[in-house]
């Protein structure tokens, strides 16, 4: 998995021939489990294909710890689908430059192999050229406009070789290097549009309806309604003159991750119940003037007997800041935002009451999918890649291997609980981003993560469910 910097300009010569030989490895026939040397048998009749999986690593992670987690997805693959993964994780800041310009020579790659086929028509041929990848985009009254993207210039060697196949797209999180003016990283493209309408546009991703329709629909059934709905799409044009579409098509599959949140306020029964003892305190939750009035009466009670608090009000960024000052300081009001499972923390405290202040629904559809895999439209086997991302989303061994790695290299497990192992190793340091890497709601949960996290992944993660199903309903209900 050596990353050997290629310059681009020198490169752009041997991507023409690299795509037509399917040099991400196809000739591969044989893999085999971790350093063992025994051959992973497939129950496929499928020929041997090696599929390309392109997604942002998290800083640590090593050449040698993505290996070990290839050879333990491609076991599984190649049992089942007779199918090696080949997994190529980018750096976040560079991740969607190294796309962008992987995408434009594959795609225009892709179009200079079709035209040699010498049965094409003069406007067949005319059609191919028009779908050619420029990041320039036409108005309604014919003008062209750029779309400002960042291309990365210089491009490693595994992406450069690699096939077009299953890519991450994604939205940077608005504190990303990404969208910052004054970094060298920044990509102007994305603080304007998604990446996934750019690539839309550009005709990079492939259409997947035909296949949902069909063997596939199991894919299709893992995808929440309201993602579907964002990228479904116009089918590409198949006219000279470039008339519009009127059939819909699929063109992403999107990721399930956890929509929205919550405001909460948690009152300290100790202080409170003295002032409206019996009363139900979730009216004045809702009630902003209520809620006014009650702080006014605290605050005016404070120091005097009975009412020895330390703040009338106070602010937590997380339950562990709780559980840090409960013993130092008191308060009577509190405030928090985040998941389901945060009134369910604060609850075990005998003390205390939490209720939802406000429900922070998604404010636009392009927050449904934040995070999705694409498949690129010059791909070889559109189905291989399918049979890949319904592992991704419905199987639980294979996506807790992509997003935690190998048992006994980076993590113990005892019960369902996943524990990262920490050491000097280079061939242990896998760090993984939930959000980007796949269906979220089969993940076990870790140590790492939060006490919220850790509640919302109890169950199934039935509370992120339920998270999901309120707020967007809340939301297409306007």
């Amino acid at each position: 998995m050596a990353r050997k910097i290629l310059s681009f300009v020198m490169c752009m010569l041997i991507v023409v021939s690299t795509m037509v030989m399917s040099a991400c490895g196809d000739d591969e026939t044989d893999v085999y489990s971790g350093g063992s040397g025994s051959k992973t048998e497939t129950v496929s009749s499928n020929e041997p294909m090696t599929i390309c999986i392109y997604g942002i690593k998290e800083p640590g992670t090593t050449d040698a710890a993505i290996e070990k987690v290839e050879e333990a997805l491609s076991k599984i693959s190649v049992r089942k689908y007779n199918t090696t993964i080949d997994l190529i994780l980018i750096e976040e800041e560079e991740y969607a430059a190294m796309m962008f310009a992987k995408a434009k020579m594959a795609i225009n790659s892709y179009n200079t192999q079709r035209l040699s086929d010498k049965k094409l028509t003069a406007d067949e041929k005319k059609l191919i050229m028009q779908s050619n990848v420029d990041y320039w985009y036409t108005t309604g009254d014919g003008q062209r406009y750029s779309y400002d993207v960042k291309e990365a210039t210089n491009i490693p060697s595994e992406v450069l070789t690699g096939t077009l196949d299953i890519f991450l797209v994604y939205n940077p999180e608005p504190d990303s290097v990404v969208l910052d003016p004054d970094s060298e990283y920044y990509n102007k493209a994305l603080t304007t549009y998604s990446m996934f309408d750019i690539m839309y546009n550009e005709q990079i991703l492939a259409p997947l309806n035909s296949y949902f329709k069909g063997a596939y629909s199991a894919v299709k059934s893992t995808i929440y309604t309201h993602a579907l709905q964002y990228v479904t799409r116009k089918q590409y044009s198949t006219s000279i003159d470039g008339t519009p579409s009127t059939v819909d098509d699929y063109f992403g599959v999107p990721n399930n991750y956890i929509y929205g949140d919550y405001d909460f306020v948690i009152f300290n029964k100790t202080f409170v119940d003295k002032l409206y003892s019996g009363t139900d305190k979730s009216e004045i939750a809702k009630d902003p003037a209520k809620l006014t009035a009650l702080i006014k009466e605290l605050t005016e009670k404070q120091g005097t007997e009975g009412f020895e608090y330390t703040n009338v009000e106070k602010r937590f960024t997380s339950y562990e800041e709780y559980l840090e000052t409960a013993n130092s300081e008191t308060f009577a009001i509190g405030y928090i935002s985040g998941y389901n499972a945060v009134e369910q923390l604060f609850e075990s405290h005998e003390n205390l009451d939490v209720y939802v202040t406000k429900e922070n629904v998604v404010s636009s559809p392009s927050e449904y999918c934040d995070s999705m895999f694409a498949i690129g439209r010059s791909t070889e086997s559109v189905e291989r890649c399918l049979d890949i991302l319904l592992l991704i989303n419905s199987n639980k061994e294979f996506r807790n291997i992509l997003q935690y790695g190998v048992e006994g290299v980076h993590y113990t497990q005892y019960r369902e609980l996943i524990t990262p192992i920490s050491g000097d190793k280079e061939e242990s340091k896998y760090f993984m981003d939930m959000k980007y890497s796949g269906n979220m709601f089969i993940l076990y949960p870790s140590s790492d993560m939060d006490a919220e996290m850790r509640k919302m992944a109890e169950n199934e993660w039935q509370l992120a469910k339920d998270q999901v199903i309120q707020l967007v309903r809340q939301n297409t209900s306007g």
